[in-house]
């Protein structure tokens, strides 16, 4: 897993960060928050959360302590690179190709964290 946000059709981040307030954003500028899952090989887990309507382009977060264990060796781990990353407009576009409504939907009550 290189040092990216998301992975996902090339390398879509515009920025990593090691907290939200070093990409110039605060939790208001979010949106709703979507858990993302990542199953390897084995028992590996990754998780990471998702915020495709922020200001300026969808975020993710990886929270620290997730380990992968390498592959092709004798079952050592190494630790998932962490932090905040903005990723690209491009990213965005493939979310809505692929189901995410073009617009944030109107929320009736508070997120709950």
């Amino acid at each position: 897993m290189g040092e990216s946000g998301i992975d996902i059709a090339g390398v879509l981040d515009d920025a990593s960060a090691a907290s939200l307030e070093e990409l110039g954003l605060d939790a208001l500028d979010l949106g709703p928050r979507y858990l993302v899952t990542y199953w390897f090989t084995g028992s590996d887990v990754v998780r990471r959360a998702m915020y495709p309507y922020a200001r300026g382009g969808p975020v993710t977060h990886t929270p620290p302590g997730q380990e992968l264990t390498r592959l092709l060796s004798d079952g050592d781990t190494s630790p998932v690179t962490t932090g905040w990353y903005q990723t690209s407009a491009g990213f965005f576009r493939y979310l809505v190709e692929v189901g995410l409504p073009h617009r944030m939907r109107s929320m009736t009550q508070p997120a709950v964290w």
